[in-house]
């Protein structure tokens, strides 16, 4: 059991853990606001608006203590986003199944019909178009997704996940007695062990490489581009500093001879780890938002050690 100094210091735990009282009281990305952009801000707008227009992939910080508006700042950059998908992404609720969570996201944003288109362009390019026996169109599944295979091997390294990802896309256009089923498994809903037997597939989208395979896919041949927009992202930083003021009684790498660090800094920094892959998915544009200076500079720091990303200024 941890035993706290004072009661301050583990009130702060409680918060970290999501605990908050105070959370009904704050704006968040999922309720949308209808108030509208005051005049002052209307330039910051437009800038960021500039930046994600004439950058390809960055990550850009927006610097904020609590209650400047960092929140409303997304409803007012979605409401100018025309030509992108613009979608919300808290680290409270993401904390867990990050690639599974941000892809449920970005299909709620587009919905099943632009789905639907995607897939449908995707098995064209693929070569679904050619006739398979002279006059009747009759596509050759096998050679489809042979062709697709071919194009997208190079780009990932679990081959397994994106043949089962490819075999669902072409499933999904090409065969009408798996249509439903695969659009079903393409809108990230979960399956039984029989469902995925009929669809000839090991895993649904929860499974980590499986959803960043088809959010990859998706995000990259959409018609529009795609802006994520991830909230409170000081919280990993938070985490992975604990407070100074806390010391836990029992310690345990007194046990070992190394030094053990505790599952919250190991989770935050997988976390971490998976929003830097994100940087392999071409025409994403991320936007986090954090409460200090300091913060950016901690992340900075660490990202740097990757050299995975390029900021945006």
């Amino acid at each position: 059991m941890l035993l706290y100094e004072n009661k301050k210091v583990k009130f702060l735990s409680f918060l970290k853990a999501g605990i908050n009282p105070f959370r009904k009281f704050v704006s968040t990305g999922e309720i949308k606001e209808d108030l509208g952009l005051v005049r002052s801000r209307s330039k910051l707008v437009n800038t960021i608006k500039d930046v994600i227009d004439n950058n390809e992939s960055f990550l850009l910080p927006i610097i904020g203590d609590v209650g400047v508006g960092k929140t409303h700042l997304f409803w007012s950059l979605k409401n100018k986003l025309y030509y992108y998908n613009t979608i919300y992404v808290s680290l409270d609720n993401v904390y867990r199944k990050f690639f599974f969570n941000v892809y449920s996201e970005f299909i709620e944003e587009i919905g099943p019909e632009v789905l639907r288109s995607i897939t449908n362009k995707l098995c064209n390019t693929w070569g679904a178009l050619d006739r398979r026996f002279g006059f009747f169109h009759v596509a050759d599944m096998e050679k489809v997704r042979k062709t697709a295979f071919e194009m997208f091997s190079d780009k990932f390294n679990d081959k397994i996940a994106l043949n089962d990802v490819l075999n669902a896309i072409s499933a999904h256009q090409l065969d009408p007695y798996k249509k439903v089923e695969a659009e079903r498994w393409l809108l990230g809903e979960l399956m039984d062990f029989k469902e995925l037997a009929h669809l000839n597939l090991l895993y649904d989208l929860k499974r980590r490489s499986y959803a960043f395979t088809v959010l990859k896919i998706m995000v990259e041949n959409a018609k529009l581009g795609t802006v994520l927009f991830i909230d409170d992202f000081s919280r990993i930083i938070q985490i992975m500093n604990p407070h100074p003021d806390s010391e836990d009684i029992f310690e345990p790498g007194w046990l070992y001879d190394d030094d053990t660090r505790s599952p919250d800094v190991i989770a935050a920094e997988k976390i971490l780890e998976k929003i830097l892959n994100l940087n392999d998915i071409n025409r994403l544009k991320i936007i986090i938002t954090l409460k200090s200076v300091e913060s950016l500079k901690e992340i900075k720091r660490k990202v740097q050690e990757t050299n995975r990303f390029a900021w945006a200024s």
